[in-house]
């Protein structure tokens, strides 16, 4: 028996086939490369434009792999799944751009997991923090799921660093996209408008969580760290303790407290220097916890924020 309390969305169902559960999430929380071949999405738009026979083919077999065979109430066969829905409902392009771009529609989603579900499984994967809002249109919402990232950054960032090492145990591999769930949550949930939209891979990301204010974060598997970049050090401060509060709501809430990691910060005038967090303090490293007057407060109530979820 599974029953969720944190919000009156949850309290609505009681869940007492927990398969039921792990059927419903598992239509949208899979394995592109086992699930679905989109190895074959690159050759998509010439097929297309070509209108060419192999189009065809490779479209049917890949809504027969992607169509849900069983309904969410089971047994009920009348409201199973066929592929002819995806085509009488438009969602071809919905589908692919789940997968190849980790955002769902709405409207995809009401699909897969019926409309009469949708409100109760997104708000699950709201608390579970696998599921954040990205963007809206008059005709539907977008919603972004980081674990469906497939490309990794391997460009350059640029900023004073501040690093949270995890090397003495380990970085467990749904961290990260939890991280990035929860800092693209707090840029949506901004009451002012922020000039650009969140910059996201599997193993980067760079939001605006308000006007001038960017978070960027890098996840290294091979070092077991997650770096937060700061361009501006007027933010650094308040960069650090967002980060931070929110890797200690990861910790509490899905990883049962086990979750452990050091933090150092770099020197910005010695590049690539980087001392620990209690030395840091004591010596109120700039631009971390100097009393500068370039720091300035920040509109983000991330303690508020985090209590909500």
């Amino acid at each position: 028996l599974l029953y969720f309390t944190a919000t009156e969305t949850l309290k609505s169902i009681v869940i007492i086939d927990p398969q039921w559960l792990v059927d419903a999430m598992s239509k949208v929380i899979r394995d592109g490369k086992v699930h679905v071949n989109l190895n074959q999405l690159e050759g998509t738009k010439r097929l297309v434009q070509n209108g060419s026979r192999a189009f065809r083919i490779w479209e049917r077999k890949l809504l027969e792999k992607m169509s849900p065979r069983k309904s969410l109430d089971r047994g009920n066969s009348s409201s199973a799944f066929e592929r002819k829905e995806f085509k009488r409902l438009g969602l071809e392009n919905d589908l692919l751009q789940t997968f190849q771009s980790a955002v769902a529609s709405r409207d995809f989603l009401e699909f897969v997991w019926t409309e009469t579900h949708a409100d109760f499984f997104i708000e699950l994967m709201k608390t579970t923090m696998l599921l954040s809002e990205w963007k809206s249109t008059k005709e539907t919402k977008y919603y972004l799921i980081p674990s469906l990232l497939r490309n990794n950054f391997t460009g350059r960032v640029n900023g004073c660093r501040c690093v949270f090492d995890f090397s003495s145990n380990y970085l467990p591999n749904g961290v990260f996209p939890r991280l990035t769930c929860l800092v693209v949550r707090l840029g949506s949930s901004s009451n002012r408008t922020t000039s650009t939209e969140p910059k996201v891979y599997r193993n980067f990301s760079s939001t605006e969580v308000e006007p001038g204010h960017v978070i960027s974060l890098l996840e290294s598997q091979i070092n077991q760290t997650i770096t937060l970049f700061t361009q501006d050090e007027k933010h650094a401060r308040n960069s650090f303790s967002i980060v931070a509060s929110m890797l200690y709501k990861i910790n509490s809430d899905v990883m049962n407290n086990g979750l452990f990691f050091r933090v150092y910060f770099e020197n910005p005038k010695i590049i690539g220097n980087f001392i620990r967090e209690d030395v840091a303090k004591r010596t109120k490293l700039f631009p971390w916890f100097s009393s500068c007057e370039l720091a300035i407060p920040t509109e983000v109530n991330v303690d508020t924020f985090l209590a909500e979820i």
